[in-house]
């Protein structure tokens, strides 16, 4: 049993995983290493990775989210609002109110094997 400081760190720790594996299969296997990418500020609201293509010189962003109950339900949880106890009111949140070009959902074990597996979603027109 985990202390919820423990559980905490132990969050972060897979979500900074997950951020690093979006990294290389954006950069090597999608872009074919023709990115460059930017220093992120730690526990940037607004998204995880910020890169510049070199062959369109065009900036984007992406919002990485680690799914840990997946790999137990074998379904994905994709967060849209968040519920306001002080005014009993929902607002967007998660993918609909990411300001991001794609938000990335990884999940591992889904298919019963070893490997990660990614969704990318394009962001534009969500909200």
């Amino acid at each position: 049993m985990y202390t919820p400081r423990e559980q905490f760190n132990k969050t972060v720790a897979f979500g900074n995983y997950a951020e690093q594996m979006v990294k290389q299969v954006l950069g090597k296997h999608i872009h074919k290493d023709k990115l460059t990418f930017f220093p992120v500020k730690e526990n940037n609201p607004e998204y995880d990775i910020h890169y510049l293509n070199n062959d369109n010189k065009k900036q984007q962003t992406v919002e990485v989210k680690f799914d840990m109950e997946s790999m137990n339900t074998g379904n994905v949880f994709i967060e849209f609002e968040t519920y306001m106890p002080r005014t009993k009111t929902y607002k967007p949140s998660g993918i609909l109110a990411t300001t991001s070009d794609y938000y990335v959902i990884v999940s591992q074990y889904l298919s019963g094997n070893e490997n990660e597996f990614f969704s990318f979603v394009i962001t534009e027109g969500i909200s």
